[in-house]
């Protein structure tokens, strides 16, 4: 009978240096599951920035390239009213441009008589002389 209780006790006491042992290994695997997982995320995180930042610089030099091309000016002499040529350029690419408001007014600056400089503001269908 003595036999019978200790086996009896020391199952439990098995069972539960079992359940802790089991209970370590689970958080020592869980610790690791979410360092792999935090790396995961890290790098995805790195690559849609880069993705991100690829499509700015992309967008930007498209858009930059387009006011280049869009007020790029005939030869001199083709066209005696430069700030009306600008304002035209000006309207048509306010129309097409899908980042109208990137550029507010241009100031056109033209030799004048006597050596002075005549500075006109173009914005859209205003055109004011300083």
């Amino acid at each position: 009978m003595n036999t019978a209780v200790q086996s009896r006790l020391g199952r439990p006491i098995v069972l539960t240096g079992a359940l802790i042992a089991l209970l370590g290994l689970l958080a020592f695997l869980q610790y690791r599951w979410v360092g792999q997982v935090s790396v995961a995320e890290r790098e995805r995180l790195e690559a849609s920035l880069r993705t991100a930042t690829q499509e700015l610089g992309e967008d930007l030099y498209r858009e930059l390239a387009r006011v280049g091309i869009g007020f790029e000016q005939r030869p001199p002499g083709s066209d005696t009213d430069l700030a009306g040529q600008l304002e035209r350029h000006y309207d048509f690419w306010q129309t097409t441009a899908p980042y109208p408001g990137l550029i507010g007014n241009i100031l056109c600056c033209c030799p004048g008589p006597r050596r002075r400089t005549c500075a006109t503001t173009v914005q859209s269908g205003i055109r004011a002389s300083r």
